[in-house]
């Protein structure tokens, strides 16, 4: 069975993230990287001991 395309684009989520939204949330997300490359940094100098 063949569906228009309509019909496909109809069932698809709606995504209307603002760009400010999507700003947002890169910038959220470029903090936890950083976080995440201060840990790392500290694991490398030894500041941590794993269990």
């Amino acid at each position: 069975m063949i569906q228009s395309l309509d019909n496909i684009q109809a069932e698809l989520p709606k995504t209307e993230a603002t760009q400010s939204e999507l700003s947002e949330k890169h910038a959220e997300l470029l903090s936890i990287r950083q976080g995440l490359v201060e840990e790392f940094a500290e694991i490398e100098r030894g500041q941590y001991f794993l269990i």
